[in-house]
């Protein structure tokens, strides 16, 4: 009669496969957590593009005057500097800078409006 023997792991093949299922496993956290951040700066940073347009569209509406403007909004601190570039018989043209920061990341937006002269004689 034949005997078979059945072939079972040797304690060193499950201790290799356990090591390697665990660094299978760290590398999955470390990823994940790595795309955790980014997803949190990724939000953060699109909060603050959010605010930028909004602070533009609201503070640059109607008459510009030349200044330096400072707020809070949500937990964004923001400055607005804007600047007179030049002046011509068509109108007036702004330097318009955005500075925020939040939570000890900063967004620096710029733009130009130029703001027509009312109708009427020319000096």
């Amino acid at each position: 009669m034949r005997h078979s023997r059945a072939r079972a792991f040797t304690l060193l093949e499950v201790l290799a496969a356990l090591a390697l299922a665990a660094v299978g496993f760290f590398i999955t956290m470390s990823a994940i957590g790595q795309a955790s951040r980014l997803l949190i700066q990724d939000q953060l940073m699109t909060q603050m593009a959010l605010t930028a347009q909004s602070l533009l569209d609201e503070r640059t509406r109607g008459v510009l005057t030349a200044g330096t403007y400072q707020g809070i909004e949500g937990d964004i601190q923001w400055t607005l500097l804007v600047k007179l570039a030049s002046a011509t018989l068509v109108g007036e043209l702004y330097s318009i800078d955005l500075q925020l920061v939040s939570h000890g990341q900063q967004q620096h937006f710029t733009s130009l409006r130029l703001q027509g002269r009312a109708p009427g004689p020319t000096p």
